[in-house]
């Protein structure tokens, strides 16, 4: 019988393919791949930059402005089904005030011989009922088996915006000041998008993506809600074409599932899946409009608190400034 031999280095196939990718995007190749995504934003395509809310997780530091409740997402995905690519993301937003939020962002992806970890820590803030600000700073590390290891400190600003209801415009400028780590520089990134917030069940989302180092990319993504249990992903993004698609399954009031996968048509499928949790207090309810005897009052998807006097309503497409009733019917 014959015998065979188990590969000396079984991280051998997803090193080469990193390497490759590396050096294919451009002549002077970049440290940093792309940090992995949450499955829920890998299943629009990435298309995150406008986003009016955080289902799939925090798209960018101005949202956390919004006042949705606290939530967090643990996601883990396999690139191209190669087993030797480990790729690990987690996101914490937590509600500080109904115009604020703070946010951690951790990721890691790597090979045995070679992986990159960020770490960022964010904030949000509304400064009107139309205009959202955010930004964060960030730790890079870069690690090669052979070479040592690497850290970088950068920074993002970003913004989030609704000039007509049930339109978001988001923008978000990653590393502007072009920070080196290992002697090689990390490209600006720039993002701009746009939302249509068509309803509380369904939004669609499309964005452009630019940095210094490759050609621009465009990302389109949907999101439907057919249940309260359930929401269906859909996305794509060009350079190169990929197709995505995903869905968030609840298991309970604070906690759901999100199984995605993204395919490639020459690397093949990247398959994702995400735990997420929601602080069960802000996702209880969804969006209505009735009349109470102490006045009209609105009950809105990721509104944490309810109380009486004027305030904004976290979560609604547009912030109003309502009355609601001490006592909840």
């Amino acid at each position: 019988m014959t015998r065979v031999q188990r590969p000396e280095y079984p991280w051998a196939p997803a090193a080469l393919l990193a390497v490759g990718l590396l050096f294919a995007v451009s002549a002077d190749a970049q440290v940093f791949m792309r940090a992995p995504q949450l499955a829920p934003a890998l299943a629009m395509g990435g298309a995150t930059a406008a986003q009016p809310n955080t289902s799939a997780g925090v798209g960018q530091e101005a949202a956390l402005g919004l006042g949705e409740g606290s939530a967090a997402w643990a996601s883990t995905a396999l690139p191209y089904g190669l087993t030797g690519w480990r790729a690990v993301r987690l996101q914490v937003a937590l509600r500080t005030s109904q115009r604020d939020g703070l946010g951690l962002d951790a990721a890691h992806s790597g090979i045995e011989a070679y992986d990159e970890q960020r770490l960022r820590l964010l904030y949000g803030r509304r400064l009107s009922k139309s205009l959202l600000i955010g930004g964060s700073a960030e730790i890079m590390r870069v690690s090669a088996r052979e070479y040592g290891q690497a850290t970088a400190l950068t920074f993002s600003l970003s913004a989030l915006a609704t000039p007509i209801p049930k339109v978001w415009l988001g923008a978000q400028v990653f590393n502007p000041i072009q920070v080196e780590v290992a002697e090689a520089p990390i490209p600006a990134v720039l993002r701009l998008g746009v939302a249509w917030h068509a309803s509380e069940t369904f939004t669609a989302l499309a964005e452009v993506e630019k940095d210094l180092e490759r050609p621009a990319q465009t990302k389109v993504g949907i999101a439907y809600q057919p249940l309260t249990t359930l929401t269906l992903r859909m996305g794509f993004r060009t350079s190169p074409m990929r197709i995505a698609m995903g869905a968030d399954v609840r298991l309970g009031r604070a906690v759901a599932l999100a199984p995605a996968a993204e395919w490639h048509p020459a690397l093949g499928i990247t398959p994702a899946l995400a735990v997420v949790w929601r602080n069960a207090a802000s996702s209880q309810y969804t969006i209505s409009r009735r009349q109470a005897s102490a006045g009209v009052w609105y009950i809105c998807q990721n509104t944490s608190a309810m109380r009486s006097g004027s305030y904004f309503v976290p979560g609604c497409t547009m912030p109003h400034t309502v009355t609601v009733p001490t006592r909840m019917p």
